[in-house]
């Protein structure tokens, strides 16, 4: 093995990133490249943010960074508490933390998160299984700087065996949703003022020292710590309703999908075969899609040039107005979306696609520990202490893009009825 000297990056969030060795030792391989020419906005920065242009490589390098800080405050904290079971445990897994803060973007497609429902259909695996086999196959140097592989993707999948591990980089308080606010809105131009540097240091972990499986990342009990989370929350909000649900670049998102399915004779080996997927970039996909006649070459042309289709119908969906479909608060919107716009499109007589349903929900926080004085080893829910927090809840909406060439033959009212039979036929068809 081959000892690489260790170097820095500078970086627009921290100022400088310490790269440690091992990450000199994986930087030129393809797996690892490949995220930089993966935007982490995807086509919002087409669309929407022009100065979105990062990297899924900045995000993660980012992550690992934030990652590896977040180790060492805990790590003098429990220390000073005399906790030493958890302050050991983080000291010796500091390297793979940051080994799996920097690879649980590895096997991200392109576009953000454009294609995700397009990868699980199509490539019959989930984003976590893809990310397992890349590391498996292609990683196995990691090994020799001391940090598993097994351990890498346990805690990239949050499985493990002690959560407050897997919390650092998957969790409510993890590094990811940090670095990506934080990022994504500098990047974008949104000016949200954060200290980062004083919340991190209001984390701890939550649980009997002696029982490890049992802890978790939490926050410090006390009010300067809520009203921070209270602050990261809100912005978190406002980043998916102001920059990750914009409509404009959805319904970009949307079409992309779309011409990826109609392409899938030429392209789904590329979404199965971890080797192909592996070298599948963002203006690898929109060059493959452009070779194909039809749909998904007119697509990609109607993203280059900012031709996008026209909003039809929006309708916000609540356990009010959905009647007797109880089963579209709880169901997957991406097959059920897909679903309802293939057979809407086939009743209307229309090209498939032409017409795309998107049913969607917006996010409320994961459930975010709080020490809780009264009861050490059991931590408490952060909403008891914030109304603010727990005043956010998840929405559905249902929305209709169309292509502007195509005429639609009914009335809104019309419409409104046929699409919400369709959806009740198609939520009949969905187990459970």
């Amino acid at each position: 093995m081959t000892r690489k000297i260790n170097y820095r990056f500078p970086d627009p969030i921290y100022g400088i990133i310490e790269v440690p060795d091992w990450l000199s030792e994986i930087d030129n391989l393809e797996p690892v490249r490949r995220m930089m020419f993966i935007r982490q906005l995807g086509l919002k920065a087409y669309i929407d943010f022009p100065g979105a242009i990062h990297t899924r490589y900045a995000h993660v390098l980012g992550v690992m960074h934030l990652a590896g800080k977040m180790v060492d405050i805990l790590h003098r904290e429990q220390t000073q508490q005399g906790r030493v079971h958890i302050s050991e445990n983080l000291k010796n897994n500091k390297n793979t933390i940051m080994a799996a803060a920097f690879l649980h973007d590895i096997a991200h497609g392109p576009f953000s998160h454009a294609l995700d429902y397009v990868i699980t259909s199509l490539g019959g695996k989930g984003h976590e299984q893809m990310a397992s086999d890349i590391i498996t196959n292609d990683l196995g140097i990691l090994e020799d700087y001391g940090i598993p592989l097994r351990s890498v993707i346990k805690i990239i999948n949050d499985e493990h065996n002690y959560p407050f591990i897997s919390g650092i980089v998957n969790g409510p308080l993890d590094a990811d949703k940090l670095d990506y606010l934080l990022r994504d809105s500098h990047n974008i131009g949104y000016r949200y003022s954060f200290d980062l540097e004083h919340f991190i240091n209001l984390y701890t972990i939550i649980g009997d020292d002696r029982k490890l499986e049992e802890c978790l990342l939490g926050l410090i009990n006390s009010d300067e710590a809520v009203v921070t989370a209270e602050i990261f929350t809100l912005i978190w909000k406002s980043m998916y309703e102001l920059v990750y649900y914009k409509e404009n670049s959805r319904i970009a998102e949307k079409m992309l999908e779309k011409a990826t399915i109609r392409a899938s004779r030429d392209t789904s080996t590329i979404f199965s075969d971890t080797k192909k997927y592996i070298g599948l970039d963002d203006e690898r996909l929109l060059n493959e899609l452009g070779k194909i006649d039809g749909y998904p070459s007119r697509i990609v042309k109607g993203i280059r040039k900012r031709d996008l289709f026209e909003k039809q119908y929006e309708f916000k969906l609540d356990e009010q107005n959905i009647g007797s479909m109880p089963k579209l608060l709880s169901k997957d919107p991406n097959e059920i979306s897909e679903k309802t716009t293939i057979q809407l499109c086939s009743d209307l007589k229309i090209e498939e696609y032409s017409l795309i349903c998107d049913l969607f929900k917006s996010r409320s926080p994961k459930k975010m520990h709080i020490f809780d004085p009264n009861d050490p080893e059991e931590p408490m829910d952060i909403r008891s202490r914030s109304e603010i927090i727990n005043s956010i809840k998840p929405r559905t909406f249902l929305k209709i893009y169309k292509d502007k060439e195509v005429h639609i033959p009914l009335t809104q009212e019309e419409l409104n009825a046929r699409v919400y039979t369709i959806l009740e036929g198609v939520l009949e068809g969905i187990p459970g």
